[in-house]
């Protein structure tokens, strides 16, 4: 909810003359026939003195006088820049009636001491006009006074008032009560008696560009962009003070009692550097530092200032941190504790950062409907409400079900909610309010009772499934995500045509159908019905059949992101982290959750632009922890993030839309663990917490425990209204100790063991503690060792608890969530931190399941992360990046869990030397071989090693003699940073943009599946830490929101190339390292060799030279292709033809056997040259192909 904005009104608070507006008020106690009236105006003051209230609207006017029984009043005029128009008729004549003007917001409700009056006499017959504004105010004030005191105000002299009342000062520093005592007294003094002497504010703030406003009628605003400011010329009252930024909007606000010649000093700055205490029924302090030097000298410590006459006791300490103990002069004393820079009040063995004895509770002064009876749409909710100390929020609730939790601050608050009535049952419903204050006190709940009556809303269809089948394939489609706004889907009808439903009906929820044998396309059509029987309008999608061909990941180039810092399609959901606070991501203006699914779909036509072929994409499903925009904290596995989707940019529609422009999606995804709560409707788990702990509930500094909603279910997006959360924790805890299957040593519950880093005590299960994991499905420890195998049956980290991946259950949970994203069409996974699963069990479980659901060439490729530069990882077999390449080589027990036992120790006893090897990779002469996957698990791996050398190409290309151990090497993913790591660092690598230009260049041309993390064609965060979780702000790290660059539009007409590029995005293009990516996936792209061809650098003397082949006889391919990267080469002993430089144009014809020199030079350059046959001529690979490359020429 919005905050009111403020409102610079004039202090002459006043109405213009429209006798056409006229109202009669009729005198009905009074005989009509023997009363004269006359007309009152009421004009425009001329009082420019400043005042700030609160979205002025509306005003009453109040006519009061001696014979006129009942007060006259004309309400909720409405003013239009602090002005309204209108007249009132038939005043009774008289002398000296009092007018009185009271300011209204915009509910209705008074503004708080706005209140101006003047006097005027009344004449039969004719228009009395009467300016009402602050300068008239003393005087109408008395008047007012006067006559509530009985006086006849005709008797009054109106000069002698005036005379008593200084015109050079503010009506609101004139001492009206004095002059109406003694003119009762007959004894007026000068009019010096009468002037109050002015209060003073003194201020300090946190903030520099901040201004402070006293909302008294006489300050003027003040200017507090040094961190203080004083505040003059206070009338005496209690008045909102307010701390305002450059838009006036209200940072700060507290209510302060101003009395006459005295200095009120109020601080909104947070205190750092003391710690100020009160304590209740105790006497004496006694302090001391973490290294026992005692603070105010030996025990009991010093007495402390006594507040008034009550029992609260007060002193400061200037430090930031200490150890105390409150104690009765030595007697009586507290246990040892702990406190940091703050105010503080302590009772009853309880903290609170606010006086505890608050026993007022807060006055819920209305909750009005903008309608009543029966209603339909929107409808207003206003709540207006009051506290003598501080507000803290108001409930509504509907039915007893909360719908919002508005936000309040200050002694009065007024807020406003929508209840859009259109999306609940017709029918009576109680609408309820309950306001709470700061020290949890609540006011009576009010209740408005509406009658709904609106049209029933139609449901809204959606189909999921994939867009793409196979001759004879079997898709699966599920209405699951069809809505109904204002009741619940109950049925549904499916109409397939082209394609036959082989699996539920046409009434299912979810159906399979079987694709037809031939080329072509085939419709499946939803409607849905409602409760109330209404049905849907009809959705489709058609469905591109064709034949299944190898799907050979390795003609792609991928690009990697992080899909919530890529770019920010719809900003409606973006979304905090816990955390964002401590990160500073918050103070920077910059949600983690940031880009989404809506954003990628936008630029795709950008990475198109730039020759990828496949996005691989961090795991989309729904995560749960304090920082989690990332992906890998995985709450339910079987849902997708709805913090990276939209209406009509959901994961589905990002798979169709990538498909359409004949991009392939890979998902990243998690099987060895979940977040720190376990797995929604899998395993979840409750820690210990108390929401009324002194250290970390509700009165808290840090206020952690939300209190549980039994009506919210955390989807990561939707705000918890209790909470006002959407990171809302409130089912994750519980205070009870819990009765467990598993009989678990539980003793420590909730006990204090000690402190943390900041201080603050912690408790027993509190955090993640393995124990409260069920083990059937949960390993029972933490690693010890990331080089040894508690690596695969430990957990990795507190936010990453790790998976019984052995058993049956946990099996089948990742099995089916994972297989529901291959049929929504996704081309391929990245494994998340696979070496912490054993090999045994993915060869037996998880690689046979996700190829029986995508297809024996379903591309898997994982992340087998080691820290070292070389192949095996310190000589741990079982976790180094090949071994996962591979089948296993014997047979073990038929228990997965016993297996992966003993194939770890069966492994490492074989140890380096006795690892299989493969030549699968390798160029025999100048002869492709076609290779022996018999042995080949069906995942390839990311090539850790060359990453970690990749400090530049040389180095990397170094690391070639390993290839051997892979099954293929020409499988592995290649690429220089990601989103974890730099080679041999943790920052984004930063050797600068020919460094990166020759990296491209050997990656390109190169064995492998060249792949680049976002940014990084722009040399983007180079140098930054790479990921520093929640220390620091993600714009300092390289994971960084990367939307600024590609702002705007591009059209790709094919992969590496564009029109019509405009804005940032037009900028990035055109830089050296996007030019080179795009003339580089060309080349590749035209070249089977560079795609899949085995290698060899035999006859090749140069220091990155190279030859390739690749030959596939049953299609008619044959490419063969002489790379050197920045620097010349001569190749002896070549097949004889025709070669082309794809670089150049050069043309060079060769003898069988003969010899090609390759002149070239500067870092990144290459000569590629094609040996010109049929496949060249096919794949366009018979011509110059780069030219936009400033590097390659």
């Amino acid at each position: 909810m919005k905050r009111s904005f403020l409102f610079k009104m004039l202090g002459a608070l006043c109405v213009f003359l429209f006798c056409s507006c006229g109202v009669d008020l009729e005198q009905k106690d009074t005989d009509s026939s023997s009363v004269e009236y006359g007309k009152l105006c009421i004009n425009k003051g001329v009082d420019n003195k400043a005042l700030w209230a609160e979205d002025l609207v509306y005003a009453s006017v109040y006519v009061t006088g001696t014979g006129i029984a009942y007060e006259l009043s004309e309400l909720n005029i409405e003013l239009d820049d602090g002005h309204g128009n209108f007249t009132i008729d038939k005043i009774p004549v008289g002398k000296n009636r009092v007018v009185t003007v009271k300011a209204l917001n915009k509910y209705k409700a008074e503004v708080f001491d706005v209140v101006i009056r003047n006097i005027v006499d009344i004449k039969a017959g004719e228009t009395n006009y009467v300016t009402v504004d602050w300068a008239s105010t003393a005087l109408g004030t008395v008047f007012s006074k006067l006559h509530d005191a009985g006086v006849d105000l005709a008797t009054v002299s109106k000069a002698d008032i005036e005379n008593v009342i200084d015109s050079s000062v503010h009506s609101s520093l004139i001492d009206t009560n004095a002059i109406f005592t003694d003119y009762k007294a007959g004894k007026l003094k000068a009019k010096s008696n009468y002037v109050m002497t002015p209060a003073t504010l003194s201020l300090e703030c946190d903030k520099e560009g901040y201004i402070v406003q006293v909302c008294d009628p006489s300050s003027k605003v003040v200017d507090a962009s040094s961190g203080s400011a004083n505040v003059t010329n206070i009338a005496p009252g209690t008045w909102n003070v307010y701390l305002l930024d450059s838009t006036n909007k209200i940072v700060k606000q507290k209510s302060v009692q101003f009395t006459s010649g005295k200095t009120e000093t109020v601080s909104f700055a947070s205190i750092k550097d003391k710690i100020i205490l009160h304590a209740y029924d105790w006497t004496h302090l006694y302090a001391w530092t973490g290294t026992n030097t005692e603070l105010l000298g030996g025990w009991p410590g010093k007495a402390m200032t006594q507040e008034g006459s009550s029992k609260w006791y007060t002193y400061t300490l200037n430090v930031t941190k200490t150890n105390l103990v409150f104690n009765k002069g030595g007697s009586s004393q507290t246990d040892d504790l702990v406190q940091t820079a703050g105010e503080w009040w302590y009772k009853d063995n309880k903290w609170t950062n606010f006086n505890p004895e608050d026993s007022v509770p807060p006055v819920l002064s209305s909750f009005i409907c903008s309608k009543s009876g029966t209603v339909a749409g929107e409808v207003e909710l206003t709540v207006s409400a009051s506290d003598n100390i501080a507000l803290s929020r108001a409930d509504i609730k509907v039915d007893g079900i909360q719908v919002a939790s508005l936000n309040l601050s200050g002694t009065v608050a007024y807020q406003t909610y929508v209840w859009d009535t259109a999306y609940s049952a017709n029918g009576t419903h109680d609408i309820t309010c309950t306001v709470y204050d700061e020290a949890g006190l609540s006011s009576e709940t009010k209740t408005v009772r509406l009658i709904t009556k609106n049209e029933n809303l139609p449901p809204v269809a959606s189909i999921t499934g994939s867009i793409a089948a196979g001759f004879g394939e079997t898709k699966q489609y599920s209405a699951s995500n069809s809505k109904d706004p204002n009741g619940t889907v109950v049925g549904y009808k499916w109409t397939v045509t082209g394609a036959t439903i082989v699996e539920g009906t046409a009434t299912s929820e979810s159906i399979a159908v079987k694709a037809p044998e031939t080329e072509g396309t085939f419709t499946v059509k939803l409607v849905v019905t409602d409760n109330e029987g209404k049905a849907s309008d009809p959705t489709s999608i058609t469905v591109n059949v064709k034949e299944k061909v190898s799907n050979d990941f390795r003609e792609e180039s991928i690009y990697f992101l992080m899909t919530a810092r890529f770019y920010d399609g719809d900003p409606t959901n973006n979304s905090w982290c816990r955390a964002d606070d401590k990160s500073g991501n918050r103070e920077k203006n910059d949600y983690p959750w940031r880009g989404d699914f809506k954003g990628l779909i936008e630029k795709l036509d950008y990475i198109k632009a730039l020759g990828f072929s496949a996005i691989w994409i961090t795991p989309p499903v729904l995560n749960r922890s304090d920082f989690d925009f990332h992906g890998y904290h995985a709450w339910d596995m079987t849902k997708v993030d709805p913090r990276l989707e939209s209406a009509g940019a959901t994961y589905q529609d990002l798979i169709n839309a990538a498909h359409e422009k004949g991009i392939k999606i890979i998902q990243d995804i998690v099987l060895n663990h979940s977040c720190r709560y376990g797995l929604k409707d899998f395993f979840e788990v409750k820690y210990w917490g108390d929401r009324d702990n002194q250290y970390w509930g509700k009165n808290s500094a840090i206020n952690y425990y939300d209190e549980y909603n039994p009506n919210f279910e955390y989807d990561g997006i939707s705000v918890e209204p209790n909470s006002g959360k959407s990171w809302y924790n409130g089912d994750l805890w519980q205070k009870e100790k819990p009765s467990l299957p598993w009989n678990p040593n539980l003793s420590d519950w909730g006990q204090q063991l000690g402190y943390n880093n900041e201080n603050r005590p912690y408790y027993g299960c509190q955090w993640p503690t393995l124990k409260l994991f069920d083990p059937k499905k949960y390993h029972p420890e933490f690693l010890k060792n990331w080089e040894d195998e508690t690596c695969q049956t430990g957990s990795i980290h507190e936010d990453c608890i790790d998976l019984n991946t052995e058993s049956a259950v946990v099996q089948k949970y990742l099995i089916d969530a994972y297989t529901k994203y291959i049929e929504m069409g996704v081309d391929g996974f990245r494994i998340d931190t696979v070496k912490h699963v054993s090999r045994n069990t993915f060869n037996r479980r998880f690689l046979p399941a996700f190829k029986e659901a995508g297809g024996e060439n379903f591309f898997m490729f994982g992340e087998v992360c080691t820290r070292v530069n070389e192949v095996w990882n310190k000589g741990v077999v079982p976790l180094s990046t090949p071994f996962y390449t591979w089948k296993e080589r014997t047979n073990y027990s038929a228990d997965d869990e016993a297996a992966s036992h003993e194939a770890y120790a069966y492994e490492q006893g074989q140890g380096t030397n006795n690892q299989p090897t493969s030549d699968n990779h390798y160029l025999k002469g100048n002869n492709y071989h076609k290779p022996d996957y018999s042995k080949f698990s069906g995942m390839a791996v990311i090539d850790f090693p060359m990453h970690w050398n990749f400090s530049d190409a040389n180095a990397a290309y170094g690391k070639r003699g390993d290839d051997k151990y892979y099954n293929d090497a020409t499988w592995n993913v290649v690429y220089v940073d990601s989103h974890d790591y730099g080679p041999n660092t943790e920052t984004r690598y930063g050797g600068g943009t020919d460094a990166w230009a020759e990296n491209m260049t050997y990656m390109w041309t190169f064995r492998g599946i060249p792949c680049l993390y976002y940014g990084s064609e722009i040399e983007f965060q180079a140098g930054c830490p790479t990921d520093k979780g929640p220390s620091a702000p993600l714009e300092s790290t390289g994971r960084a929101y990367f939307g600024d660059n590609i702002e705007g539009s591009v059209t790709a007409t094919d992969f590496g190339e564009y029109t019509n590029a405009s804005g940032a995005v037009a900028t990035t293009l055109s830089k050296p390292l996007p030019k080179h990516l795009a003339d580089l996936n060309k080349i590749r792209r035209a070249v089977p060799a560079l795609q899949k061809g085995q290698y060899s650098n035999d006859g090749c003397n140069g220091n990155m030279a190279y030859k390739r082949r690749f030959t596939d006889s049953a299609n008619g391919i044959d490419s063969f292709v002489l790379v050197t990267v920045s620097g010349g080469a001569t190749f002896s002993g070549v097949p004889g033809g025709t070669y082309i430089d794809l670089v150049t144009g050069d043309s060079k014809k060769v003898s069988e056997g003969g010899t090609l020199t390759a002149s070239c030079s500067g870092r990144g350059n290459a000569r590629i040259y094609v040996l010109q046959n049929a496949t060249a001529e096919e794949y366009g690979a018979n011509k110059k192909i780069a030219g936009k490359s400033a590097y390659l020429k």
